[in-house]
């Protein structure tokens, strides 16, 4: 699991790889290598996701995988969840309602600061307390041949 332009995926792109290895990457295979690629990006996404890819996307200047929202949805979850010096209640997340309307990030640490419980718009799920699995299924594969080769079978 890495981002199109980390470090660990451009060593991967540099590395000499059997000629036989097709590199999979979490995110559409848009360069061409020696090695073959297979792009997997799933269709899945949270009611954030356009927002947050949007938002993403000007300030990094390439497109968000499910790595970047993922690590968004769980700073999101630690804003609203933050208590206050001195709390003595004990800590838990029974204010995170997934039958509640999702709110963005200001709206539900406001929320929650009222006591009232709330959802957030996820980017990378439904942050519906759910099990961590695509609703779907659906992927978008984008196969590229190795460098030199013709088009995918």
């Amino acid at each position: 699991m890495t981002t199109p332009s980390s470090p660990l995926a451009l060593a991967v792109r540099e590395a000499r790889w059997p000629a036989d290895l097709t590199l999979v990457w979490p995110f559409p295979a848009r360069q061409p290598l020696a090695n073959a690629q297979l792009g997997v990006d799933p269709l899945s996404r949270g009611p954030g996701w356009s927002r947050f890819a949007d938002t993403f996307q000007r300030r990094y200047n390439y497109a968000p995988s499910l790595v970047e929202a993922t690590g968004y949805d769980t700073g999101q979850l630690a804003a609203v969840a933050a208590r206050r010096p001195g709390d003595t209640e004990p800590w838990d997340m029974a204010w995170l309602d997934p039958k509640a309307q999702s709110r963005e990030l200001c709206a539900a640490i406001e929320k929650r600061r009222q006591g009232g419980r709330t959802a957030l718009k996820g980017a990378a799920s439904q942050l519906d307390l759910g099990e961590g699995s695509a609703p779907s299924a659906q992927l978008q594969l984008t196969p590229l041949p190795a460098a030199g080769n013709g088009p995918p079978s």
